[in-house]
């Protein structure tokens, strides 16, 4: 890769198409040394002589100060032009050198039996072709020093030979694997305690489960749905809105009901009681039950069953009360 420094040109009286021999400064500007050119750096040298113009790569010695000359473009059909002994030169930079470099090619006319090519290259980063052919990296050469590429069997003479050297890349500001596991969360519960994503929208064929309060805010029509039963013992039985609709007792002895947890006022909950004696028994409700009369029903005699319905609006400061069957066998 070639040097690039900011604003070095210099001059020179140097005549003909060798090597040049550096002069002064020129005004506005600085020399190659101050401008940070050490020995032997290979720079992108222009040279500007009247009319004339040369492009190319050139070696910077310090002793004697000068620069040799190898022109990739030039007013003299990509040759040295002749210097008049008037000329100025210059670094600056072409467009290959400002384009990033995917890889640079470079092509060998080998010797007969010629086995060592002098490339620069990263190791690992470099193929090699023989008249086009794709060679085998260790089987038909060996590129392990990144400064030649070594056949294992001679060229024959005039034999092509390309080395492909491919160009490295480093991504700046990235994580290791550990970096990003700390950084961001990692779901492991997905599916499980979190909701899977589901692209499905309305899940009609997969059985629901929902362990909390629900609120429908538009009209629901089911086609069917089932009430939680839960059955009820011993002689103070609590009814629990929370666990379910539909209750049933069979008496054990004198029995006083309380009902709890019902919902907040301005939501309706009711429920459905299957009370049956066994023996008899005196039954005691919650004085919050409103009976019709204000008188609750009798007890269900040894033996009979009694169904009961329940309902509130106002969290069950109230509850409306009504035997819907009396003494079914």
């Amino acid at each position: 890769m070639v040097v690039l420094v900011n604003r070095a040109k210099m001059s020179t009286s140097t005549t003909g198409t060798g090597t040049i021999t550096l002069g002064s400064a020129e005004t506005g500007y600085q020399s190659f040394a101050d401008a940070g050119v050490t020995d032997g750096n290979v720079v992108r040298y222009v040279i500007e002589d009247g009319a004339n113009w040369e492009i190319g790569t050139g070696t910077y010695t310090a002793s004697g100060t000068t620069l040799s000359r190898t022109p990739s473009e030039s007013s003299n059909s990509g040759n040295e032009i002749t210097l008049s002994g008037n000329a100025s030169v210059f670094i600056g930079a072409t467009a290959q050198d400002i384009q990033p470099t995917l890889y640079t090619s470079t092509v060998f006319t080998a010797t007969s039996g010629q086995t060592t090519f002098a490339v620069s290259y990263t190791v690992g980063f470099v193929e090699v072709f023989l008249n086009g052919v794709k060679l085998v990296d260790t089987t038909d050469y060996d590129a392990t020093n990144g400064t030649s590429i070594v056949l294992t069997t001679g060229a024959a003479l005039n034999d092509i030979v390309e080395v492909v050297a491919y160009a490295t890349v480093t991504v700046a500001n990235t994580y290791t694997q550990a970096q990003s596991d700390a950084r961001y969360v990692q779901q492991t519960d997905i599916g499980t305690t979190v909701q899977a994503y589901d692209a499905a929208t309305a899940k009609l064929d997969v059985v629901q489960t929902f362990t909390a309060n629900q609120t429908v805010s538009a009209e629901f029509k089911a086609t069917s749905y089932n009430e939680t039963y839960v059955a009820l013992s011993g002689t103070t039985p609590a009814v629990d809105c929370e666990v379910g609709n539909v209750f049933s007792l069979s008496t054990s002895g004198n029995t006083t009901f309380t009902f709890s947890n019902p919902p907040a006022s301005g939501t309706a909950f009711g429920f459905t009681l299957k009370l049956t004696a066994g023996g008899s028994h005196t039954i005691t409700w919650p004085a919050s039950v409103d009976w019709a009369g204000a008188t609750a029903p009798d007890a269900p005699a040894s033996g009979e069953t009694d169904v009961l319905v329940f309902f509130t609006y106002d969290g069950g400061t109230t509850w409306y009360g009504a035997r819907s069957i009396d003494a079914a066998a």
